[in-house]
């Protein structure tokens, strides 16, 4: 009896700090790593054995962040002692108080959390087994093991991401160390409290182990209910997750707690179950039904982790259907604040990019992984938009080798039209790259611009029907390029190209050629019945284009662009022009028209080059134009002007020349041959905006004064 009481209180009269050196390095042999003990260790087998130990670290290996792997305030471990002299191990309670657990993956692809235990090393040499131990094993069961304010960080050196968990509360029970075990608590996660709780049934290598695990939000809950095969590694299982709000769980996601407002359809009530399938190899969820503010959504996800040591790739197949959805509604809710979940404070984010070594700033950019591939195909039955039902809404790609193929992606809009997008998206220099062709057609385009709430109340009725559009498309952060335009609308083809700059000043450029272009067949029409005579011919003419506003002309100094357009066939107040053209460039507020030009309007044509600038203030010009026709009659009637003599008897008629004004003097030089004759007009004008004066040079000839008499005074008396 005085030895068995000597055996059990003697230990709580030894000095157990002496024996740090020789912990430290059982626990390298063990471990590979050092081991440090700062405070005290303190052991006692009464009233019942219990060890504690303050300050303890486990070293990082060499090169990681933090000198130190596992930061522990104290470890308190508490053991039954009847069942000790019993020959079991009871464990009544483990307690961590503030561990810090730092996981790393190191630049060069070591983790820090592969030990190497020294024993087992010396033990076997290379290809032979260890020994095992004699003897049964020892029964060893554990009432509780609590963790306090706990927390584990996990590095990603390579990828320059940081993710944190923090106030891990948690406590474990087992009935042995083959289970089950239980596991309640709580955490916080990317600035979201999270309540969680597992069950796993006793391990067995022969048998599917139970386990059931739920985790809990103040707007969300994830559960599990399954069974995990320790023979081949797979669990299976029911999945359930609902909430009502699917905003505060995408901001938990993406770590966006201090982001832009989310969009505000994502804030409704959401669910989602389907059957799980996962592995080494990887996970398959089919059955899915995910419903979110009234909408219903079928599929099923496939991931297939690959062996990358065979070069395999990791693959995902998504296929999603999904019914009606009400898009205008969706719109009218007000974006979602950014705010953090269960009222903790946002954390901020943690996916964070490399520092810089040496000065050299990171080269990354937008990235497709070339290890990964996949399909994704989704379907839509209906969206409501704009009060109009676009149907059929088909997207479907494929992940290959760093590239995108989109292979479908069709809409039927409101008006009897479609739309269909075909392409290849690519990354070049850290940008995205889209490269593919669009198509469009409606048979009734009048009806898809009233349902996009383009007025077009002014146009005749029987206009704006038939439309049809192809091109290829190629995009990227700086420009947009369409090539290989053809476009109709109705009786009307536009061929052609046009690039986009998108910089912080919009420019564009364009080259365009149009067949035909009926301008009256588009311009409003006057009511009818006004009259019968000239007011009545006058009441049927088609309407006058009209000046351009203010407004439009000061939108030119907001833009660059570069300009060349051709019309075959130009119809205006039933007079047709033919061979329509302009080329020009406008740049930094200053419009440069290389030619203007038409070949043929009423028998005449005309040329014209030069520069306009001053839109908001006052306008400066410099022109050269010139206008030629063997017959003025076709520009007396254009015009609506009665001509004094027969147009016929005029002749060839010729005038050209230039002038310059900035709005307060103006020169010109103007050359004219009429009738058989020639005369000039030059000189400048001044105090245009004030009190004006003028200093003029006219000059005037014809060979035969008699024949020019003739010409405009026949029937004078």
């Amino acid at each position: 009896v005085l030895l068995l009481a000597a055996a059990l209180i003697a230990p709580s009269f030894i000095d157990w700090n002496q024996y740090k050196d020789e912990i430290a390095a059982q626990v390298k042999a063990a471990t590979g790593r050092e081991i440090v003990i700062a405070g005290d260790i303190d052991l006692a087998l009464l009233p019942v054995p219990t060890l504690s130990v303050e300050d303890l670290r486990l070293v990082n290996v060499p090169g990681a962040a933090v000198p130190d792997m596992v930061r522990v305030a104290s470890l308190r471990v508490r053991v039954a002692l009847m069942p000790l002299l019993e020959g079991r191990i009871q464990v009544a309670t483990v307690v961590l108080v503030e561990p810090v657990i730092e996981l790393e993956i190191l630049a060069d692809g070591r983790s820090n959390w592969q030990l190497a235990p020294a024993a087992e090393a010396e033990a076997a040499a290379p290809g032979e087994a260890a020994a095992e131990t004699a003897g049964p094993p020892v029964e060893v069961g554990l009432d509780s093991f609590t963790i306090e304010n706990g927390t584990v960080v996990y590095r990603d050196t390579a990828a320059g991401t940081v993710e944190k968990v923090e106030r891990l509360n948690a406590e474990i029970t087992a009935e042995s160390l083959t289970g089950p075990f239980r596991a309640d608590g709580e955490l916080v996660a990317r600035g979201v409290k999270l309540g969680f709780a597992l069950t796993l049934g006793r391990l067995a290598e022969d048998a599917a182990i139970p386990v059931d695990l739920s985790l809990t939000s103040a707007s969300a809950r994830v559960v599990f209910s399954g069974a995990l095969s320790a023979a081949d590694g797979t669990a299976s299982g029911k999945l359930r997750a609902e909430g009502d709000d699917l905003a505060a769980v995408v901001r938990a996601a993406v770590a966006a707690g201090d982001g832009p407002a989310l969009p505000g359809w994502l804030a409704q009530e959401f669910a989602l179950d389907g059957t799980v399938e996962a592995s080494a190899a990887g996970v398959a969820v089919d059955d899915i039904v995910f419903e979110l503010g009234g909408v219903r959504a079928t599929g099923t996800v496939n991931v297939s982790l690959g062996n990358v040591s065979l070069g395999e790739r990791v693959r995902a197949d998504i296929a999603l259907a999904l019914g009606r959805i009400d898009l205008d509604r969706w719109l009218a809710m007000e974006p979602g604040a950014a705010e953090s979940d269960g009222g903790e404070a946002p954390a901020r984010p943690t996916a964070q990019t490399p520092v810089p070594v040496d000065g050299e700033a990171p080269a990354r950019g937008f990235e497709i992984p070339a290890g990964i591939a996949g399909s994704f195909d989704l379907t839509v039955d209906a969206v409501i938009f704009r009060g109009g039902v676009v149907h059929q809404v088909r997207l479907s790609a494929e992940l290959v080798e760093g590239e995108v193929t989109l292979s479908q992606a069709t809409a039927r809009l409101p008006g009897g039209s479609q739309v269909s997008v075909f392409g290849f998206l690519t990354a070049a220099e850290g940008k995205p790259r889209f490269e593919g062709s669009v198509e469009a057609a409606a048979d009734n385009f009048r009806g898809v611009l009233d349902w996009l709430r383009i007025d077009v109340s002014s146009v005749p009725p029987d206009r704006l029907r038939k439309f049809s559009f192809t091109g290829e498309l190629s995009a990227s952060p700086e420009a947009v390029h369409l090539t290989g335009i053809d476009l109709r609308l109705d009786t009307s083809r536009l061929t052609g190209g046009v690039t986009i700059a998108l910089r912080e000043r919009p420019a564009f450029g364009a080259s365009l050629a149009i067949d035909r272009l009926n301008l009256d067949a588009y311009l409003p029409r006057p009511p009818a019945g006004g009259g019968q005579g000239d007011e009545g011919a006058a009441a049927e003419e088609p309407a006058r284009l009209g000046a351009l506003p203010p407004s439009a002309l000061a939108l030119l100094e907001t833009f660059d662009a570069n300009l060349e357009v051709r019309i075959d066939r130009l119809t205006y107040r039933r007079t047709p022009a033919h061979g329509v053209g302009f080329d020009g460039t406008l740049h930094a507020g200053t419009l440069t028209v290389r030619e203007a030009r038409v070949d043929d309007l009423a028998g005449a044509s005309a040329r014209a080059s030069g520069s306009l600038s001053g839109f908001t203030g006052t306008p400066r010009v410099e022109a050269d134009f010139e206008l030629r026709a063997d017959d003025l009659t076709g520009l007396f009637r254009l015009a609506g002007v009665e001509p004094p003599v027969a147009p016929r008897k005029l002749g060839d008629f010729a005038l050209e020349g230039s002038a310059e004004t900035d709005g307060a003097e103006a020169t010109f030089e103007l050359q004219l041959a009429l009738a058989g004759g020639g005369a000039s007009l030059g000189g400048e004008l001044k105090g245009l905006d004030g009190t004006p004066s003028y200093d003029l040079e006219v000059k005037a000839s014809h060979p035969d004064a008699a024949r020019l008499l003739e010409t405009f005074l026949e029937g004078v008396e």
